[in-house]
């Protein structure tokens, strides 16, 4: 179907989004009636009972059929999605809560060695601080918090593109 649309040259727009409903809404609507049918019929804490609970608990966000704007192939669905992840579990968990932290509350650690600026994203705020003065603290956590705000902003935009933002942000 995916294919149809490419030919047809009417990828993200509304025909796309009617060209999904009239060929993959039956199908997937099947596979749910399919999966509510076998959920009484296997254990819940079952290898199956739990991969069933799982695909129904996420059935609505991962509906594509509804969407125009969902990436069209499968492989940048995914790199979005790992785009995404990333951005939850590394940036929008642990740095805002090294970044919000003053920079007069980071004492200067007995190792020496300073991190490379070009490492900046990989390294918590904690680790990154260890040397310098006060003022140099200072600055090195104003630089990270301005440089964590573009990349989320920047992040954000590239999910906006793919569709992938939610209500929620």
């Amino acid at each position: 179907m995916e294919h149809e649309a490419l030919k047809a040259g009417v990828v993200r727009t509304l025909a796309h989004r009617a060209l999904r409903q009239q060929k993959s809404r039956p199908v997937l609507e099947a596979l749910h009636a399919y999966l509510t049918a076998q959920k009484p019929l296997h254990l819940p804490k079952g290898p199956m009972g739990q991969a069933i609970t799982y695909a129904l608990n996420q059935w609505d966000a991962r509906r594509v059929a509804a969407r125009a704007d969902a990436p069209l192939l499968a492989p940048r669905r995914a790199a979005a999605a790992r785009v995404e992840a990333a951005v939850r579990r590394g940036l929008l968990l642990s740095a805002p809560a090294l970044v919000a932290r003053p920079a007069h509350r980071l004492q200067p650690a007995r190792d020496r060695r300073r991190a490379r600026p070009s490492s900046a994203l990989k390294h918590p705020l904690h680790v990154l601080c260890r040397t310098g003065t006060e003022a140099q603290l200072e600055r090195r956590a104003t630089a990270l918090r301005q440089q964590f705000q573009r990349v989320k902003t920047r992040l954000r935009a590239l999910a906006a593109e793919e569709g992938l933002l939610e209500e929620h942000y």
